[in-house]
């Protein structure tokens, strides 16, 4: 029964707090408990040191606690203050010395700190006063307006959220008030300012050292183990039973925690393997959690002798009769003297509340997953616990073993030569120290953080704690703020913390005003970082807007936000020469690492487009200055054209996408610029520039690794992965997660690299532990190539996204002085190429496997595809009677068989041939052998065999595989293959007739005159067409692309019934197939974007542009005379089409340099192309000239009745297959005309 006795009647003030004779006082059944104070500046309740356990002291030490027993109507204000026996380890000192130190680059005296360390343990150790073993309590601190409301008879229904704060401390130190520090005043300002609803705080004690933590075989036959966590357990099961009291809702119950409160909160959350209930809270703030890996009995009971012999006994029972005195100093000792960077006791395995440990739990789905989580960790964990002497191999060897007890030797090696090699150029650590300390750092802290986003499946939110330094524990003093405190550097970081803990304790998602959005870990692994500004955007505004800033505004930026990573400044004027050439100035802010060496910035990402006022000089400056970059756009930003500035490329090692759009770049320049970035850029942009034929080969020839070659090396790991690629990942490395190396594949490749940057600051980027694959996203449109040109990139089948756009059908080439048409097609003066309907047998045959994106002109689906013609067996040739002699030369010696019948000789079997995929027909591979008797020959195992062509199957290479084989045959027949035993529950038949389908369908559509099938591209998943005509008088292109459409339906639909026939036969839960379904059919068949990209509304002029008319330039500022006068431009304008005027040996004059291609394009085919002939029987798809040039048809309106019309009919089908019914989106891009 809850009663409120008497309000606020007499009191004194003290620091804004009111003490009062009378407070609330609440009935907790087993205790009449009232207030301890009123704060009147936060107008919130102190219900301090309420009992929630019986006190554990002699027969109920070392054992699971119990609730209160006893009733006791006394009125308990809660004034005694209570925390629990504690000790912290010797080193501590140590450190308190060594890491600012280390820091600052200062001297450690390591004498004098093992001097003050060894006095201090002489010494005896301090006992605060407040300390007994009967600390069981809690401390409730509730608004004014709840606790009302619950006066008033409002229970859990309206019940307010309850945050409840489980303290770190190494699991050896702590206390519930952390002295003040853990006063939630800031925690419930910030919350009123940010307008969410007022919550109530609870702060819990419990058992530590060897009081909470003692364990082994021994001390389980007569106590319990992990007694602190048990202790935990009761407060939240107390404050599920009585919070509402308070004015608390026991369904919106949040934990949180930091360090070993964040580690205790994993061990809540996969408390007895999930198997006794859910948990008694609904979310957890996890921050840095942290405990020691100590499965093992063997540790446990080492510890267990170690205390009983401190204690001078050697039974449990005859500690458990000692004084609180003897237990506490014992326990003092311990703790005193353990390991550098350890604290002896903590969780451990036992086999009831901890199974196992909590990552294994969590990856094995053995944890309550109802829980919402918001987690964290500081930039920088592992300082604090690195010890100070290990400064070579050997002492970070022995470091690795005792942090990690029980790992195999080979596990051992790999973390030392592998995860975390020496320090090298190459490493992300420098020294010995830092090697040690980012080892500590992941796997006792960032590891379990990451455990938990990928246990609740990404669904979690996660932050990194980044303000400098970002040592452990440092963001507490953040979570608490309140106000002024010297050791909060930044309040905004502060509040920002705080608004994002408290909306998500009141809503379940942090957010806030004047903060940014947090977004979900999700499959991008979002972090969002709480640092100083990581990203700078500087929209584009005249300078006056700026304020005309003086040259050195960037690089005094630069040096007051030392964490930024993007600096985004498009078209904007003030990023220009002076301010440029000014990060090269020496700063008397900013420490140089050498007197001869130029200033070097973190920064990582730079979009610097359109930037105009920049200079060739000032650009190279500003890339010396940014060697780290990973992401540069300079598009239209023209002085980055200059060889110097691209040669300055070559010392970006981390370089992975480059986009240097409309600036001009000719074939010379880009020689230059393969040189620089050989095969580390991953992704390239050049689109709209001058390049030609030859620009692709160079390109080829310097960032396209030959098939097993490669520069060798890693970005962090020179060598490791030698010309390896993502998809055949070496076997002794451990392979990435798929999605990443998806990631690498897919067309959002750049700009997941942009959010990555833009969103919070990254300490490690995906790419850094992948080997050099060279060019793989290749955007190279609006440029002049050719088919040629552009067949050369198709073929060298290393591309998964290529956007070669329209390709320039016509060049003006001069006139042969003796050709014929029939071998180069000319008319009217001009060579007729032709277009790129020419790359479909290509496209099937080279990137069928490996592309992913593709934008093409629209003729690759619409105009009539040509045929790859096979090599013609050559003519038997006989010699005749005059060319030979038929003699043998009797020089050469000649050897005989012996015409004696040899004995019988059996032929083994060849060794095994393993298999790394599953046959896609056929019946699947058993692992099972089929064994086979030897095979008996007549002669000599040298002497040829005579085989009997009618009867002989193709030859079989024996496999340990079930019925399969491979057979010399390379055409695919049925009557070839070899047949597998089908049994009743066998899916090999319904496989069997599907690829018998899909066959079909594909030879039908070959049989027809066709352009690019969705089948030859299954990988592809957007493809985009352009220069598609908005109207058109030829049927014939909106009847490719209703067919184009219609084949993607039909090989959907082939690819959803595999995958349904797959996942029938899996032994995953039944309620995952549609996931595994969807995407087996992603696999099967790709596609799920098709775009096309509209040309001008109207109706083209058949003059211009057509297949034997010169082409428009891509630069509408490029005009057709030098001298650019209205005479001039009419006079070229009426003569661009008559040459006759020139001589066949003078070049054509007055006309400005577009570059085009000034010698035939060489064609990289091996293959020889023809077009099929036109016969009556089968129609072809070249344009229809006869059609009424007024009938225009409507593109857009056609597809989209079509479209509709498909859905229409498969919903009346009740969603059964339905021809031309695709589930893909079709995307429309209407003309809006050139840049």
């Amino acid at each position: 029964m809850l009663s409120t006795l008497s309000s606020v009647l007499a009191g004194f003030v003290l620091f804004g707090r009111v003490i009062v004779a009378q407070l609330p006082i609440v009935d907790l059944g087993y205790t009449l408990h009232q207030a301890s104070e009123f704060n009147s500046s936060a107008r919130t309740y102190n219900f301090s040191n309420i009992r929630y356990a019986e006190p554990p002291l002699g027969d109920l030490r070392f054992r699971a606690p119990i609730p209160p027993q006893r009733r006791n109507r006394t009125v308990d204000q809660g004034l005694t203050g209570r925390i629990c026996p504690q000790a912290g380890p010797a080193w501590e000192l140590i450190a308190q010395q060594f890491v600012p130190a280390y820091l600052t680059g200062q001297p450690f005296n390591e004498s004098d700190a093992e001097a003050a360390v060894a006095q201090g343990a002489a010494s005896a150790p301090f006992v605060d006063p407040r300390t007994t073993e009967d600390c069981l309590f809690l401390d409730i601190i509730v608004p004014k307006a709840i606790f009302e409301k619950a006066s008033r008879g409002k229970k859990s229904s309206t019940g307010a959220p309850v945050l409840v704060w489980i303290y770190g401390g190494g699991y050896t130190t702590g206390e519930k008030t952390g002295s003040g520090l853990y006063d939630p005043a800031g925690l419930m300002r910030a919350n009123r300012d940010n307008g969410k609803q007022e919550f109530v705080y609870v702060a819990i004690n419990y058992r530590l050292g060897a009081f909470g933590w003692l364990a082994g075989p021994t001390l389980q036959s007569d106590g319990t183990a992990n007694v602190g966590l048990y202790d935990q357990r009761l407060a939240l099961q107390w404050i599920q039973k009585n919070i509402h009291l308070f004015g608390g809702d026991p369904h919106k119950v949040t934990v949180a925690g930091e360090s070993a409160g964040g580690g205790s909160i994993m061990h809540q959350i996969t408390a007895f393997g999930g198997y006794n209930g859910p948990a008694p809270f609904t979310q957890a703030v996890i921050q840095s959690p942290a405990f020691q890996n100590d499965p093992y009995n063997f540790a446990q009971e080492q510890d267990f002798n170690a205390f009983l012999a401190l204690l001078n006994v050697s039974t449990l029972q005859e500690a458990r009769q000692l004084p609180s005195a003897s237990l506490i100093k014992a326990n003092s000792q311990q703790i005193v003297n353990s390991p550098y960077g350890f604290s002896t006791f903590g969780p451990v395995v036992d086999g009831s509340f901890v199974p196992a440990i909590p990552g294994k739990l969590l990856l094995q789905g053995n944890f309550d997953k109802s829980v919402k989580v918001m987690v964290g960790h500081n930039a920088d964990e592992g300082l604090s616990f690195t010890p100070y002497f290990i400064t070579n191999d050997t002492s970070y060897a022995s470091f690795v073993t005792q942090g990690l007890p029980g790992v195999s030797s080979g596990v051992e090696s790999y973390i030392e030569n592998v995860l975390y090699p020496p320090p090298s150029d190459s490493t992300p650590y420098k020294d010995q120290i830092g090697r040690a300390s980012l080892t500590v750092a992941e796997y006792a802290f960032t590891c379990n953080t990451l455990y938990l986003n990928r246990a609740f499946g990404n669904q979690t939110y996660a932050y990194q704690f980044s303000v400098p330094p970002a040592l452990h524990g440092q963001d507490v003093v953040y979570t608490f703020f309140n106000g002024a405190n010297p050791a909060v550097v930044s309040n905004t970081v502060a509040i920002a913390l705080q608004k994002y803990i408290t909306s998500f304790v009141t809503t379940g998602t942090p957010s806030g005003s004047s903060i940014p959005r947090f977004q979900l870990y999700g499959s991008d692994s979002e972090v969002i970082d709480l640092n100083l500004t990581h990203t700078l955007y500087l929209p584009p505004a005249e300078s006056e807007i700026y304020d005309r800033p003086h040259a050195e505004w960037l690089r005094e930026i630069l040096e007051k936000l030392p964490k930024l990573q993007s600096l985004i400044v498009p078209q904007l004027p003030v990023f220009d020469h002076a301010s440029l050439l000014a990060l090269q100035a020496r700063s008397t802010t900013r420490l140089l690492e050498a007197e001869d060496q130029a200033p070097a910035f973190a920064l990582r990402l730079l979009i610097a487009t359109q930037c105009l006022n920049t200079t060739p000089r000032s650009l190279e400056a500003a890339l010396t200055s940014f060697p780290n970059l990973v992401y540069i756009d300079l598009s239209w930003t023209l002085g980055a054209r200059d060889p110097s500035v691209l040669d300055k490329l070559q010392y970006m090692q981390n370089l992975q996408i480059l986009k240097l759009r409309g600036i001009q770049l000719r074939d010379d320049d880009t020689e230059t610029l393969a040189k620089s970035i050989k095969t580390r850029v991953r992704s390239l942009d050049v689109r709209s520039n001058l390049l030609t034929d030859r620009s692709v080969r160079t390109l080829l020839h310097f960032c396209f690794p030959a098939a097993g070659e490669g520069d060798g090396t890693t970005h962090n790991h020179p060598g490791a992965l030698s010309g390896a690629a993502e998809e055949d990942w070496p076997s002794s490395i451990v392979r990435p997660d798929p999605a990443l190396l998806d990631e690498f594949r897919d067309v959002s490749f750049d700009e997941r690299y942009y959010r990555r940057l833009t969103t919070s600051v990254v300490s490690r980027l995906p790419f850094e532990d992948q080997p050099h694959s060279g060019i793989t996203h290749l955007a190279i449109a609006d440029n002049y190539l050719t088919v040629e040109g552009l067949s050369s990139l198709v073929k060298d089948a290393k591309l998964y996204v290529l956007d070669a756009g329209n390709i320039e059908t016509t060049k003006a080439f001069r006139r042969p002085r003796s050709s014929s048409k029939e071998v180069l097609d000319l008319q009217n003066g001009y060579l007729r190429l032709r277009s790129t309907e020419k790359l479909v047998p290509l496209l099937e045959k080279h990137a069928s496997k490996i592309l992913t994106c593709l934008r093409l002109d629209h003729c690759v689906v619409t105009k009539q595809a040509p045929m790859l013609e096979q090599e013609p067996l050559p003519e038997p040739y006989e010699l005749d009677e005059s060319s030979a002699s038929g003699k043998v030369n009797a020089s050469i010696p000649t050897y005989e068989l012996s015409n004696e019948e040899p004995p019988e000789r059996f032929e083994l079997p060849g060794d095994p041939v393993r298999f790394i995929v599953t046959p896609a027909m056929g019946k699947k591979p058993g692992l099972e052998s089929t064994p086979s008797s030897p095979i008996a020959r007549r002669e000599s195992i040298y002497a040829p065999e005579v085989v009997d062509e009618e009867n002989e199957s193709p030859a079989r290479v024996s496999t340990s595989l079930d019925n399969v084989s491979q057979t010399s045959n390379t055409k695919y027949d049925d009557r070839s293959r070899p047949e597998a035993t089908v049994t009743a529950t066998s899916p090999e038949p319904s496989l069997r007739s599907l690829e018998r389908r899909r066959r079909e369908l594909r030879d039908d559509e070959t049989r027809r005159p066709h352009g690019l099938l969705p089948g030859m591209v299954p990988k592809v998943r957007i493809l985009t067409l352009t220069g598609v005509p908005s109207f058109t008088n030829d049927t014939r292109i909106i009847d490719s692309l209703k067919n184009f459409v219609r084949s993607c339906a039909a090989e959907h639909e082939l690819a959803a019934l595999e995958a349904q026939m797959e996942s029938q036969y899996t032994s995953i839960p039944s309620h995952d197939h549609p996931k595994l379904r969807q995407r087996t059919v992603q696999d099967i068949f790709a596609l799920r974007t098709l775009m096309l990209e509209m040309g001008p509304p109207s109706l083209p002029d058949p003059s211009i542009n057509s297949p034997l008319t010169p082409p428009t330039t891509h630069f509408p500022h490029r005009t057709k005379s030098s001298t650019e006068d209205p005479d001039s431009e009419a006079f070229w304008t009426a003569q661009e089409n008559d040459f006759s005027f020139f001589d066949d040996d003078n070049e054509e004059c007055g006309l400005p340099s577009t570059e085009p291609v000034s010698h035939f394009p060489v064609s990289a085919l091996a293959e020889k192309i023809t077009l099929p002939t036109t016969t009556p029987s089968t129609p072809t798809l070249t344009p229809n000239t006869k059609s009424n040039p007024n009938a225009a048809l409507d593109v857009i309106q056609s597809l989209i009745t079509f479209r509709k019309e498909r859905r229409a009919a498969f919903e009346r089908s009740g969603h059964e297959f339905v021809e031309g019914y695709w589930p893909g989106e079709v995307k429309i891009v209407r003309w809006r005309g050139r840049r």
